[in-house]
């Protein structure tokens, strides 16, 4: 019984030492690669198309962290840690037209690896209502629902 009683201690100082956060600052982006497109949407495949990297801002919070993307007006995505693992708030936009509505919802997942290092999944969820989204779809060429999921690598940017 003494043997167990000493080891509580021991075992909690353990867990807080597992603990983990990823590094604040700037994030640099790989261009994820696209894993599965069911919209079917064009794909530019340029060199150029292929290296557009992204950066990004990642800044602790109590429960987990924020990213902010690079372009102008972009807003801060809450993110919450379970361990290494990391699942985000959607970020959805809608565009109202007279006679479609179109919603296009962005999710964020992934792991550290580090917490100078993450793979990041990143699932598109684009759906359309009103009477116009059957002709908005074949002039864009797709059907809706439709979805597009893609997997990157980012680093702190040094």
């Amino acid at each position: 019984m003494k043997k167990t009683a000493l080891l509580i201690p021991f075992t909690f100082l353990l867990s807080a030492c597992g603990s983990f956060a990823p590094a604040e600052g700037t994030w640099n982006l790989s261009a994820p690669e696209v894993t599965e497109d069911t919209c079917n949407f064009p794909s530019d495949d340029s060199e150029e198309a292929e290296s557009e990297d992204s950066t990004f801002t990642l800044a602790l919070t109590d429960d987990g962290f924020t990213f902010t993307g690079d372009q102008e007006g972009d807003e801060a995505v809450g993110c919450t840690l379970d361990g290494q693992d990391f699942s985000c708030e959607t970020d959805s936009e809608t565009t109202e037209e007279e006679t479609f509505s179109l919603t296009i919802a962005s999710t964020f997942s992934g792991s550290f690896a580090s917490d100078k290092e993450a793979t990041i999944n990143i699932a598109v969820d684009i759906s359309c209502e009103g009477d116009d989204c059957a002709a908005l779809g074949e002039q864009i060429g797709t059907t809706f629902p439709c979805g597009i999921d893609a997997t990157g690598s980012a680093t702190v940017s040094e």
